[in-house]
């Protein structure tokens, strides 16, 4: 199965997605050509990625980007060709070209519902387990690089530490996660980021040794941007 992936280019790739966006539509009254104005859109500002298989446009998704997240906001595969390994293509191709671009984590809203099966195939994971709520709302993620793993108990001489609730929250309950850093030689990069779903009130603790860095909500972390919507993403730390 000969394809390729790479951003939408020509006009005639787009007519291509409009006529069978339409034709579904026309047909079966589902699909996503209700969302052709968001699609052409992104389409212009070269945020529609594609799929060809001889030639033809076969698969495609719209995304935009906030720092390194990436969040899909239409993901489609022409209708016959679905089931066939296309979405799978697609999708890793879309993967490896968000890593060349410093992306680490995608996030989507399944819509239709139906279609968290797939992503769940592609390990995907839902928002609404790691936060233990309930939800109708189907939102999802998943880390696409190496990164640094949560720990219970650290021997760094630096850590983060974070907790699921706000600051005035807290009392004296422990934190929920914990990451011991390590740095690269001669340099305050991490050898791998820390990459977590947040939300940008809860406490964060940053220590080196028993010295206290930083205690306070994650959206007003002082050294630098670490908050980008529903993540937080630290590849670097400053010297202190």
């Amino acid at each position: 199965m000969q394809t390729k992936t790479r951003i939408s280019s020509t006009p005639s790739e787009l007519t291509q997605i409009k006529s069978w966006l339409k034709k579904e539509s026309d047909e079966t009254g589902v699909g996503f050509y209700g969302n052709w104005n968001t699609i052409q859109e992104a389409w212009e500002k070269k945020r529609c990625f594609i799929l060809l298989h001889k030639k033809s446009v076969v698969g495609f998704l719209v995304y935009r980007t906030t720092g390194p997240v990436a969040n899909i906001m239409v993901f489609d595969v022409k209708p016959g060709l679905r089931k066939e390994g296309f979405g799978r293509k697609l999708f890793k191709g879309f993967t490896e070209f968000l890593k060349n671009k410093g992306v680490v984590v995608i996030e989507l809203f399944c819509s239709p519902q139906t279609s968290e099966g797939f992503w769940r195939k592609l390990y995907f994971e839902k928002l609404a387990d790691l936060y233990d709520v309930k939800s109708k709302r189907i939102d999802m993620y998943k880390i696409i690089v190496p990164k640094l793993a949560i720990t219970e108990k650290s021997d760094s001489a630096e850590t983060i530490a974070l907790w699921d609730k706000e600051q005035h929250e807290v009392s004296d309950c422990p934190p929920k996660w914990v990451w011991g850093l390590r740095f690269k030689k001669n340099s305050r990069e991490l050898e791998r980021p820390i990459v977590h779903p947040i939300n940008y009130k809860w406490l964060l603790l940053w220590k080196q040794g028993n010295k206290v860095l930083h205690s306070a909500p994650i959206g007003d972390f002082v050294s630098a941007t670490i908050e980008y919507g529903s993540f937080m993403v630290i590849t670097s730390l400053p010297s202190q």
